[in-house]
């Protein structure tokens, strides 16, 4: 159990790290990026997307239009649809659908103060959500409905940590699924 713990614990430094280095990255419209981390039977993902690709505008909202805009794509970006997980059955069979069960989603449109923002800043959207694993079985690759929710959005990298390692995903309108 101390074990487990330790490993946790080890786990979740990377995962604030990870999250730190995404912060970093440049705001690209049409581009969206984060990170995932898969521990036993929790799966964490974590996005930020330029606002512009996903209502049109990088501001406040201010028209009633607009801030409909942003409340249909917060309810959009917490669709527990988003992410499917799949387990590797072996050549020549299909990958095999994992069942998972949303436990928290949380979206926000982050980089306004005080209502507004203000000049060369950018708003973006903040999805976090996060998985249960039903059963004790491996994550082998994953893939996102994403695209056809948010159109104006190319391509979403994630960096990722799991027990055995990280790895890298660059999912696009063309290849929305990877293997872990």
């Amino acid at each position: 159990m101390k074990k487990v713990a330790v490993v946790m614990g080890f786990l979740m430094v990377i995962f604030v790290w990870y999250i730190d280095a995404a912060s970093q990255k440049a705001h690209v419209h049409g581009h969206a990026n984060g990170n995932i981390v898969i521990l036993d039977r929790s799966i964490v993902i974590e996005m930020t997307i330029p606002a512009i690709s996903v209502v049109g505008f990088e501001r406040a909202p201010e028209t009633k239009e607009e801030k409909e805009r942003v409340a249909k794509a917060i309810n959009t970006l917490k669709q527990s649809t988003l992410f499917t997980f799949y387990k590797d059955l072996g050549w020549f069979k299909e990958d095999e659908i994992l069942e998972v069960s949303l436990l928290k989603s949380e979206t926000e449109l982050i980089g306004l103060h005080d209502g507004h923002t203000h000049k060369h800043e950018h708003t973006e959207f903040t999805v976090k959500l996060h998985y249960e694993l039903k059963g004790h079985s491996s994550i082998d690759a994953i893939s996102t409905t994403f695209f056809d929710h948010i159109s104006h959005v190319d391509e979403l990298e994630l960096d990722g940590v799991k027990d055995n390692g990280d790895f890298y995903l660059e999912l696009s309108k063309r290849n929305h699924k990877d293997d872990i």
